[in-house]
């Protein structure tokens, strides 16, 4: 990471399922889905779900505003508002500079209910010719949900894997989700 601050974890349920949250005081390392998100037991798994809320399942966290604020998007996410203020990013210490513009150009640009393609997120991060990159990095995404990889689909319009092909009806629930505002 490119701090070497005190990190600090939550675990959240929410609609689809457990998320891992971490972030120190400067902003957050990662969103991550569960493992057991997985296509095999999805179905089941969102069926159990009892409502769109999200509740945090940790210990104390009021020390840390990265964290609540992550809360705050996660809960105006999965009640259909578009979260106004969204958390800071604490980004990998790594050379892959189109990796990063990649996960910034999809946050800032790629809007709830909104897909673009590979392609198309190339052209945004100015690397027209870049699609399977930024494949690449959205397959690297630290941070799911609010660095919208699963509004990046294919050029043909199909969707494209998810979680490294183990999610992909993560995905398109995702996608659907968000097109019934």
């Amino acid at each position: 990471m490119a701090c070497s601050r005190v990190v600090s974890s939550a675990i959240v349920r929410c609609p689809i399922g457990m998320l891992h949250i971490s972030a120190c005081e400067s902003g957050l390392h990662g969103i991550r889905l569960d493992e057991s998100i997985v296509d095999e037991n999805f179905a089941t798994l969102i069926s159990k779900q009892q409502s769109d809320s999200v509740f945090i399942h940790t210990k104390d966290t009021s020390n840390n505003d990265v964290l609540q604020d992550t809360f705050t998007w996660l809960q105006k996410y999965f009640s259909r508002e578009v979260p106004d203020k969204k958390p800071a990013l604490c980004l990998p210490n790594e050379n892959d500079c189109f990796m990063i513009k990649c996960w910034l150009k999809a946050l800032e640009d790629v809007p709830f209910g909104k897909t673009v393609s590979y392609g198309q997120l190339a052209e945004m991060a100015e690397n027209p010719k870049a699609a399977r990159a930024v494949g690449q990095a959205m397959r690297k995404n630290k941070f799911v949900l609010l660095v919208p990889c699963h509004r990046v689909v294919r050029s043909d319009g199909s969707l494209g894997h998810y979680n490294a092909g183990k999610s992909d009806t993560v995905k398109r629930w995702l996608i659907d989700f968000e097109k019934n505002e």
